[in-house]
């Protein structure tokens, strides 16, 4: 058996002892670290990061990359090398051996820092700020490079450059058309201006509260509401 180990490493060839699912598992899971991934699990989902947002890896090119890395690999037994059958049936057992073992890292990364039970959802408590195509927006108003410990998903990402001197007349014209017989108008337009940027960079549930728009026909609320929207 060493023997033969031996001449297939020599051959720079992937040399697995049985060739079964959790095997090839670990041998995926060295691969995508030397890629310089980070990966997370989120359901039968897997995620990866190189450093700064995560993206999805979606099932299909999961199981290309275990073709591409795995082609070539063989089983080395007591007297002969066999190669690797790379058919569709073990390509996705190993697809779903390395999301079991992604899982149950996390779990173990977890439960050792004193977390009990299952952890959170990877993605349920992303940092505050408003994701650009240069960084991330702070509450002070700074930007900053997004980091994979932020948990911040690609496809929330706004496809905006940050510009902190940029002016919103029409909106601020708006707001002030809205509640132009109010006495109280300038009051309610910072509520409404607090309210969005709190949204925005994720910090609205601290308020504990919830707008109510209250008005007759045209008088902005869809407006309003459509703003939101887009944001």
């Amino acid at each position: 058996l060493a023997t033969t180990r031996a001449a297939a490493t020599l051959k720079g060839e992937i040399v697995f002892t049985v060739g079964d699912n959790d095997e090839a598992a670990r041998e995926m899971l060295k691969w995508y670290e030397q890629s310089g991934y980070e990966l997370l699990v989120m359901g039968t989902r897997l995620f990866g990061s190189t450093g700064d947002v995560w993206r999805e890896i979606s099932e299909s090119e999961r199981r290309e990359n275990i073709r591409d890395r795995l082609r070539g690999a063989v089983i080395a037994g007591t007297k002969t090398v066999s190669p690797v059958q790379l058919n569709p049936r073990w390509i996705e057992g190993v697809d779903k051996a390395l999301i079991d073992a992604v899982t149950v890292q996390a779990v173990r990364d977890y439960q050792s820092t004193g977390g009990k039970g299952l952890p959170p959802g990877p993605f349920d408590e992303p940092s505050p700020g408003v994701p650009l195509n240069d960084g991330l927006v702070t509450e002070d108003g700074l930007i900053r490079p997004i980091c994979s410990g932020d948990r911040i998903l690609a496809d929330s990402v706004l496809d905006l450059g940050y510009d902190p001197d940029a002016k919103c007349p029409r909106w601020i014209r708006f707001l002030h058309e809205v509640w132009s017989d109010c006495d109280d108008a300038d009051q309610r337009i910072q509520f409404v201006r607090e309210w969005l940027g709190s949204a925005l960079f994720g910090v609205s549930l601290k308020r504990r509260g919830f707008p109510l728009l209250i008005g007759g026909r045209r008088c902005g609320k869809s407006t309003l509401i459509e703003v939101v929207k887009s944001l």
